[in-house]
């Protein structure tokens, strides 16, 4: 691993949360417009607040084979998930879980932006 590789999963885990929050902007838009019948089921995905900054990304080491870290709520969010304003939560620690949902959908982000700067030149 190199600072290089440091710098790329830290630029990742900064990218979570976007696509869910353009989604969740998307479908407010359209059901407010009338211009689609978006289901309660979508609605209640996306009605939480996605954002990278709920999300606080801690290196500890890095070997040449390895970085080892910790992605963490940050404090604001564990407050509120603890008053159970948005999801529940047990630790501070997230969920590989949850780490590998919002994860997957950060190449989902990336193609968008690509999309739209292709469209936009």
């Amino acid at each position: 691993m190199t600072d290089g590789d440091k710098d790329w999963i830290d630029a990742w885990f900064g990218d979570m949360g976007k696509w869910e929050t353009s989604l969740k902007a998307l479908t407010s838009i359209a059901d407010d417009l009338g211009i689609s019948n978006i289901s309660d089921s979508v609605k209640e995905r996306y009605a939480g607040e996605y954002n990278s900054d709920n999300y606080v990304v801690e290196f500890t080491r890095m070997r040449e084979e390895f970085l080892e870290g910790r992605v963490s709520l940050s404090q604001q969010e564990y407050r509120l998930r603890a008053l159970g304003l948005t999801d529940p939560v047990g630790e501070d620690i997230l969920s590989i879980d949850e780490i590998s949902l919002l994860s997957r959908n950060v190449e989902k982000w990336r193609a968008l932006c690509e999309t739209c700067s292709w469209l936009f030149k």
